[in-house]
């Protein structure tokens, strides 16, 4: 079985490196197993109606039926019901676009902060921010810490 599979591998191997061979020597493939003819050109074929009308918007029909589902669709309801022709810009983005963030934050009224937290926190990406965030971790790891033994001698005692 081993020997068989060892084999396989050389034939592909050597298959493989006689292909590259020759494509080095000659600049194509050696084996072109697949040579497909050229498509034809299809001069004088109209190209596919495109939805929408020839000024980029879509008409769209939006009504009401009798139990108060409301419809829309492009093709307009029955003679006896009443419908809204809406005309869409199709061209246009439907997702509301984001607002940048401008480099001058708007004044806005702040609630009255306690006294012991009249403090301003410096923005995280600077300097002093980081060193906040990094003083801020410390107090964390040392109430941590105090609990930890805490807990500790809590169990010791028992």
């Amino acid at each position: 079985m081993r020997l068989i599979f060892k084999m396989i591998v050389i034939c592909i191997v050597v298959a493989g490196l006689t292909g590259y061979g020759g494509y080095l020597m000659t600049g194509r493939p050696v084996w072109d197993l697949v040579s497909l003819p050229k498509m034809p050109k299809f001069e004088g074929v109209s190209k596919p109606a495109l939805p929408g009308s020839a000024d980029g918007f879509d008409r769209v029909y939006k009504w009401t039926d009798a139990e108060g589902v409301l419809h829309y669709s492009s093709e307009p309801p029955a003679d006896e019901i009443l419908a809204e022709e809406l005309n869409i810009n199709s061209n246009t983005n439907v997702v509301s676009a984001v607002e940048p963030q401008r480099d001058e934050p708007e004044p806005q009224a702040k609630p009255e902060a306690p006294a012991e937290q009249n403090e301003v926190a410096p923005p995280l990406y600077t300097p002093e921010g980081v060193k906040q965030v990094m003083e801020d971790a410390k107090d964390v790891q040392r109430l941590l810490n105090e609990r930890m033994e805490s807990q500790r001698k809590a169990l010791d005692n028992l």
